[in-house]
């Protein structure tokens, strides 16, 4: 009976402790710190000497045995206003993404093709870099828009590809990688602070 009113009292105690609600512990003051994560990517890059112009070419008679001939598809798929030519030439995933944007944003059919046929006949592609990024090429081209013999603006513009799916073919795959959107633009390192 003694043990047990021992035990009892034992419980007892230990229950009341649990009960009673902790203080909050001390910590020493603040230390700032800092946490760097470093990306290396490695690419190789050659320049085309000289720059080559991309003629039309026919639907017909297009092949994509390699990027610049998937390119100049695509090129003359804009130059031609031919608006089932120029989704077929993406892989998959991208075709879909293509379709889905131009739904989300309302453009048409119609409103595609008028785009390009208004200036089909002013704009010259001319291939000015290629890149090697793991499986992909990157093709750098000038856009120059043109009125007669006068130039009015020239812009440089990249195009990523993939064989993945057999024959050449233009991909998003590499939309937000950073050699993707920065080659060429002189940046040579991203940094970026993230505070809480």
């Amino acid at each position: 009976m003694k043990v047990f009113a021992a035990v009892f009292v034992l419980l007892s105690t230990a229950t009341a402790a649990l009960a009673q609600p902790l203080a909050r512990p001390t910590t020493a003051p603040p230390i700032a710190k800092e946490f760097r994560y470093i990306e290396h990517h490695d690419y190789h890059s050659r320049l085309y000497t000289p720059p080559a112009v991309l003629f039309p070419v026919a639907r017909a008679k297009a092949f994509a045995v390699n990027a610049e001939q998937a390119l100049s598809a695509v090129t003359s798929a804009l130059r031609n206003a031919d608006y089932e030519w120029y989704p077929e030439l993406w892989d998959a995933p991208s075709k879909a993404k293509i379709l889905e944007r131009n739904l989300a944003t309302g453009l048409t059919k119609q409103q595609w093709i008028a785009e390009r046929q208004a200036e089909s006949n002013s704009l010259r592609y001319t291939l000015i870099e290629w890149l090697l990024k793991g499986p992909y090429i990157i093709l750098r081209y000038e856009v120059t828009r043109l009125k007669g013999d006068q130039i009015i603006d020239n812009q440089a513009v990249s195009l990523a590809f993939s064989s993945k799916e057999g024959p050449w073919k233009a991909t998003l795959d590499l939309e937000n990688d950073p050699v993707f959107r920065l080659h060429g633009s002189g940046q040579k390192e991203i940094r970026s602070i993230i505070r809480p």
